[in-house]
């Protein structure tokens, strides 16, 4: 199926191909150095009406705390898993607070323009709720791509799915089962000693008679030393985390044009021009 009618079989989310992305979730995330702890769990609480405005589903994660050896400590407080849930009962956002992590993740995404405002928006009633001298590790941006075809027409295999690239094994463009996955990452270094992972991972999988083809693109900024939370949201020229954020969605949307078939990218409006999402 090498004319182009390959594209036809294939649907996103169970609706015909007719979007301009192909984004199951993005994720947007604050890694920070040390736990949040009970004061940011306190201001947590204290915020959880403003907080219930974006995700009025908030629950208490059940962790077990196990101490081996060393003195004995006070546990961390579990974190919290946030949502808020379409009409069909299906999440359109998520949100994770606790540990050493602040998350939001868009699960319904529409474009950058609608979806990157929505998602600040929500970043910022959490990290409201941080310490502002706690030290960030990394700001981190992951997008998940995914394509569902079913396995009798032959449509997701690697040959139609990419064209032949740096990221990929050269044997995988001659690979017809539907079933396999590549996993690998790299640092690219900044001139001020500060850091991004890149990391991709993509996979195919069988499950009953339909084949799921799944390309995920992590962008990870560190920081050459850890700053605090306050000098990552200074107002100006955009804050660092707005910046990075805008800096790794541009990345991901290069990265995609490099790998993925030209008629795939035509189909998706990013082929010779700028991503609709």
């Amino acid at each position: 199926m090498q004319d182009g009618s390959w594209l036809d079989q294939v649907t996103l989310f169970g609706e015909r191909f007719d979007r301009d992305h192909a984004i199951e979730v993005a994720n947007f995330i604050v890694t920070f150095g040390i736990p949040l702890d009970a004061s940011d769990m306190a201001r947590f609480d204290d915020k959880i009406e403003t907080i219930k405005e974006h995700f009025p589903a908030v629950d208490r994660s059940s962790g077990l705390h196990i101490q081996i050896g060393g003195r004995p400590g006070e546990p961390p407080p579990p974190p919290k898993e946030l949502a808020e849930y379409g009409p069909n009962g299906d999440p359109r956002w998520t949100g994770e607070f606790g540990s050493h992590v602040v998350a939001v993740s868009s699960r319904a995404y529409e474009s950058r323009d609608v979806t990157w405002p929505e998602a600040n928006v929500r970043l910022n009633a959490l990290l409201d709720c941080v310490d502002e001298f706690k030290p960030v590790r990394s700001i981190d941006y992951s997008v998940t791509d995914a394509f569902f075809a079913k396995t009798s027409s032959a449509a997701l295999v690697c040959r139609n799915f990419f064209v032949a690239n740096s990221h990929l094994p050269e044997r995988l463009m001659q690979y017809d089962d539907p079933r396999w996955d590549i996993s690998h990452g790299w640092f690219e270094h900044g001139k001020s000693g500060e850091k991004t992972l890149i990391r991709i991972d993509a996979k195919g999988v069988v499950k009953n008679d339909q084949t799921i083809f799944r390309l995920s693109n992590l962008n990870s900024y560190r920081p050459a030393k850890m700053l605090p939370l306050r000098d990552f949201r200074v107002d100006g020229n955009g804050t660092l985390i707005e910046r990075e954020f805008d800096r790794f969605h541009i990345a991901n949307k290069n990265f995609v044009k490099s790998v993925l078939n030209p008629e795939l990218l035509q189909r998706m409006g990013l082929n010779g021009g700028e991503h609709a999402g």
